[in-house]
């Protein structure tokens, strides 16, 4: 399975994750010039914008450790964007997902991490 393939996977498999724990999925792959969010959700009275990451188990370094400086401040501007457009009564937060896969062409998951409140805009 090529990683576009992988990663789409991934955002599906933890937006079915999020739905069963009572989440409302608003937007999937929020996008705008310079960036994009995998999954908007309402949880609660937040509003998650998540971050979803996959690797492989052999990978040399944790899903989450791509959520980078430079990945973190797009995800930042682009959640601006987004409430600057829909002004949601919620308390914004930034999540990452890290989906780890068992190694081959199939996708199958051999552990999730769902990290809330995994950075914040300050």
């Amino acid at each position: 399975m090529k990683s576009v393939g992988r990663g789409r996977a991934a955002e599906e498999y933890v937006a079915r994750y999020l739905v069963q724990r009572g989440c409302e999925i608003l937007r999937r792959n929020f996008t705008i010039r310079g960036g994009e969010i995998d999954l908007i959700v309402k949880d609660g009275n937040c509003l998650a914008f998540v971050e979803v990451k996959a690797r492989r188990a052999n990978s040399l370094y944790a899903p989450r450790e791509a959520v980078t400086k430079t990945k973190r401040e797009r995800l930042i501007r682009c959640a601006q964007e987004y409430l600057k457009q829909e002004r949601p009564a919620l308390t914004p937060r930034f999540d990452v997902a890290e989906v780890v896969l068992y190694p081959g062409e199939i996708f199958a998951v051999k552990q999730m991490h769902y990290l809330k409140n995994a950075f914040d805009a300050g």
